[in-house]
């Protein structure tokens, strides 16, 4: 019978016992490999852990080989060479200490966790601590997407739109390689601010945020805000047969009149477009779209 649940008199325990009641009583998933990296012990949060992700006492109970498991998996897990590398330099002596974060996409939810690997003193081996981190990850993602984000509209900031941009161009895609930037600036904006008051205006931009998203697919595509009345729509894969017709939508949506209040509002835009190239860099695109919509203003304003 284990010690897990039992009530324990601390005068009774000698100092092997509380190791082992300590350990097995770790809310934390704990095991102990040998110098082989073979598992030979293991709590009870350990064996629950386990069997949420869908483990078995072959692959992850006493007798088994961590090590084994991490060859196997590292072929198509990094982290799971990472783990492997860390392990083997504890065993070796190369180092005491060593920590990894990877996310667990267990049947029940996706979380993430810490890894927290020491070499015992007292013989060859490692204990493994996997501390749950999920709640500290959400926040930190949570975080990392406001600071991306324009208050007022909800849309995409500057830095949000670059960090975009960069990702695209990277990013391998079978949609047929090509990345649209659209830079739109409001014609006529600053009167109805002036006019109507900043709070008028802040609703006509948000408005404008929403409109624009509807040219966009979701999780594709990105609209964001760059500062004052300026916008970008960033467009994934569009055929170049296409762009006349989505900045056609973008000047229809946003020339339609506006209801601020009791009043119904209009504002022009000017349009920019740019294709990516293989040497496109996010900053080049932006430049060259925002060059490109003031060649669109003047254009305009010649012609009025």
């Amino acid at each position: 019978m284990g010690l897990t649940g039992m009530k324990v008199d601390s005068d009774e325990l000698e100092p092997s016992a509380w190791r082992s009641f300590a350990f097995e009583n770790l809310p934390s998933p704990a095991v102990v490999l040998n110098g082989e990296g073979t598992i030979v012990a293991v709590n009870e949060a350990w064996t629950v852990f386990s069997l949420l992700n869908g483990g078995d006492p072959e692959t992850s109970g006493v007798g088994a080989s961590y090590l084994g498991v991490c060859d196997v998996a590292a072929s198509d897990v990094d982290d799971a060479s990472a783990v492997g590398v860390g392990i083997r330099r504890l065993l070796e002596g190369d180092i005491e200490r060593f920590e990894h974060e990877y996310p667990c996409h267990s049947p029940h939810e996706d979380r993430w966790f810490l890894l927290q690997a020491s070499a015992l003193h007292d013989a060859t081996g490692v204990v493994l601590f996997h501390v749950n981190i999920t709640g500290r990850k959400m926040l930190e993602d949570r975080l990392a997407r406001e600071v991306e984000l324009d208050t007022l509209t909800g849309l995409a900031n500057r830095r949000g739109v670059m960090s975009h941009l960069s990702d695209v161009l990277g990013r391998d895609t079978d949609l047929d390689g090509a990345v649209t930037v659209f830079f739109a600036d409001l014609d006529r904006f600053k009167p109805v601010n002036d006019r109507l008051g900043h709070a008028s205006g802040d609703e006509l931009l948000a408005a404008v945020g929403r409109r624009l998203r509807r040219i966009a697919r979701e999780g594709v595509d990105l609209v964001g805000r760059l500062g004052g009345d300026e916008f970008v729509v960033i467009l994934a894969g569009l055929a170049e047969d296409d762009v006349d017709m989505v900045v056609e939508r973008m000047r229809i949506s946003i020339e339609s009149p506006f209801q601020l209040g009791d009043r119904a509002v209009t504002v022009g835009v000017s349009i920019g477009v740019v294709r990516s190239s293989p040497t496109a860099t996010a900053e080049s695109l932006l430049e060259k779209a925002d060059a490109a919509m003031y060649a669109d203003k003047k254009s305009r304003n010649a012609g009025r």
